[in-house]
């Protein structure tokens, strides 16, 4: 009977235009669509792209650098006497590697290649031509400031941890979107099973305004009770029409998350929600909601990061207040010929090494700037670690609300499911009654309307049962669990 009922309504909604067309969905096709196509949730998965781009540039400081360069030069000397001068010609070319280490150290490897040639003129052409190379390793090392892994891969681990961040908000927005949709479609069901009960109690009253006429036409009511059966029946066309807004609404919304550009889906389709309204009591208990709760919670992963984030930041500001005391030892060696393959032979037999070691210290007088910079360190975690308490005591709020609104949901769906069997069996009586001339046609009215109410309110008292689930998996951060459900993997990929 309930399906042929609602049957009949999709026919009654689709007849008005014959350009639309009825799609049947059901829930998981609506979240799958949803994931695939919500602007809000595009943006959001570009995140963490933008983050790996982040790590990438912050690994990138330990990325070997090549250096090259060449310059050539020509001079005119005036020489003692006014009828000589001397002509120089110099060029330099060089090449080279530098990699910074974790250790903070920066290690290099130069080679340098001088070609010199002056040219003589006092009435005597000289040539004198030379070729020198320079291979130099250098390696300079902090000692206090600046030193150590730790230090020197603080941006790389605070990346990592902005991109594990980035992952967890792209979670959080899916799972506020999942949420949103299964309550839009739940809204969808309800705003149709209200409709098709102002159906049903449409034709409820025509039966009465039916037996009100036959009962006029007997003698048995007067003829001025046709006007309150023909008011009692204008009332219920118009809740329907109500009720038929409501369905289109809630279509609307549906698609808002669907298909969201899509104009043509808004305008010529009708969607008919595949899932009917059930309720299957569930057990809660908030011991295990909450250990849930806090392992799985999207915004407070984020801040356990943050907080890690502020560590690192406090342990390198905190190496920031050590004085500078670099070392840096260097060894070089040079040769020089007439010609280049000889001039490079002396450099790698290592016949005129010149080495080096220096220690440079730079204290700064004061230091106001590193202290602040780490004092603000230190109250930026104090600050992070009250929000995780913050976070925590909002947690421990939205799953009390939750676990209350869903327990008190189940209660209520009994007492409306009651409230509509007496009220059925009440209104049965009342027609008989009304047949038989023993009570008038508005108390009939009443219980035929008391009827209706009763059936809306247990329909909408198990949608109500059906979005506090919904509401308690979104206050456990419980993204996994829904999609699994479904069968569904999310990537911002």
């Amino acid at each position: 009977m309930r399906v042929m009922l609602f049957t009949t309504t999709l026919l009654f909604l689709c007849l008005a235009n014959a350009q639309q067309h009825v799609e049947s969905i059901t829930m998981k096709d609506s979240l799958i669509q949803a994931l695939r196509n919500n602007i809000e949730l595009k943006i959001e998965s570009y995140n963490p792209k933008l983050s790996e781009f982040d790590l990438t540039i912050a690994k990138s400081n330990f990325d070997t650098t090549f250096t090259s360069g060449f310059s050539y030069t020509s001079s005119n000397r005036a020489a003692l006497n006014n009828f000589a001068s001397n002509e120089n010609l110099a060029g330099r070319f060089n090449l080279g590697l530098r990699k910074a280490n974790t250790l903070g150290g920066v290690a290099s490897i130069d080679y340098q290649l001088n070609y010199n040639k002056d040219l003589e003129a006092n009435g005597i052409f000289a040539i004198d031509t030379a070729w020198s190379g320079t291979l130099t390793l250098t390696l300079t090392q902090p000692l206090l400031r600046n030193f150590g892994v730790g230090t020197n891969t603080t941006g790389i681990r605070t990346a990592e941890n902005d991109l594990k961040s980035s992952y967890y908000a792209f979670e959080q927005q899916s799972l506020n979107l999942v949420t949103s949709v299964q309550q839009a479609y739940w809204d969808l069901i309800n705003a149709r099973e209200n409709y098709e009960l102002q159906r049903q109690s449409l034709r409820q009253t025509q039966n009465l305004y039916k037996i009100t006429q036959a009962r006029i036409k007997a003698g048995s009511l007067a003829a001025a009770d046709i006007l309150n059966a023909e008011r009692n029946v204008a009332q219920v066309r118009d809740s329907l029409i109500v009720a038929e807004q409501q369905v289109l609404l809630a279509e609307d919304q549906l698609k808002r998350f669907i298909r969201p550009l899509d104009t043509r889906y808004y305008a010529n389709v009708r969607l008919i929600p595949v899932e009917r309204p059930y309720f299957t009591p569930i057990e809660t208990n908030f011991d295990s909601s909450l250990r849930y709760a806090l392992k799985h919670r999207q915004d407070l992963k984020q801040n356990l990061l943050a907080i890690e984030n502020s560590t690192l930041n406090v342990d390198f500001q905190k190496n920031q207040l050590l004085p500078t005391l670099d070392l840096t030892g260097s060894i070089n060696f040079t040769g020089v010929q007439e010609n280049h393959p000889d001039a490079l032979d002396d450099v790698f037999d290592g016949d005129f090494p010149t080495w080096s070691v220096q220690l440079q210290l730079e204290v700064p007088l004061g230091n106001r700037a590193a202290r602040s910079r780490y004092q603000q360190a230190l109250m930026q975690r104090k600050q992070l670690e009250l929000q995780h308490n913050q976070i925590q005591s909002q947690i421990i709020w939205d799953l009390r609300r939750a676990i209350l609104n869903l327990n008190i949901a189940s209660r209520r769906v009994y007492t409306a499911r009651k409230t509509r069997e007496l009220a059925e069996k009440q209104l049965a009586n009342e027609e008989n009654k009304f047949r038989a001339g023993i009570i008038p046609l508005f108390q009939v009215q009443e219980t035929e309307q008391d009827l209706t109410s009763a059936r809306i309110n247990e329909i909408n008292t198990i949608i109500t049962y059906q979005k506090a689930i919904y509401a308690l998996d979104q206050a456990e951060g419980a993204l996994d669990r829904v999609l699994n459900k479904y069968n569904i993997r999310i990537s911002p990929k």
